[in-house]
């Protein structure tokens, strides 16, 4: 649930990993869709006040929420994937 923004269970979640470094925001919409323009502000609050970094990963900002081919879908779905996982 985006809102009201779960601000106590995420601090729980956080405190629950003391050598957290990053939290890491992935999302396949666009960066400029979906819920990452929402919940940035919130997020770099709860994870600055630890000490955290915070990032997001998610496709490019476009007008269109898909890429317009299969081929490119896929692609960019392993682009995301991997960039997550590299760190």
């Amino acid at each position: 649930m985006l809102y009201p923004f779960p601000t106590r269970e995420l601090q729980e979640l956080l405190a629950a990993y003391p050598d957290l470094r990053e939290v890491i925001w992935l999302q396949e919409e666009p960066a400029n869709m979906g819920a990452w323009r929402y919940l940035h502000g919130p997020l770099r609050e709860l994870t600055a006040a630890r000490g955290v970094t915070l990032r997001a990963v998610a496709r490019p900002e476009r007008a269109s929420p898909a890429p317009g081919t299969a081929t490119m879908h896929s692609l960019e779905q392993r682009n995301l994937i991997e960039a997550v996982l590299r760190g």
